[in-house]
């Protein structure tokens, strides 16, 4: 029982930080893209 709770936790926390790798990627291409557009 404890090793699953155990394993539930990883997987939650492998998922959240997946997620917010993502975000943060989409956030950092979204602004380089902007600022493209700014120099051109």
């Amino acid at each position: 029982m404890l090793t699953e709770s155990a394993y539930l936790t990883a997987l939650i926390l492998y998922v959240l930080s997946a997620t917010i790798a993502v975000v943060l990627m989409n956030i950092w291409l979204l602004r380089k893209r902007s600022l493209a557009l700014k120099n051109s």
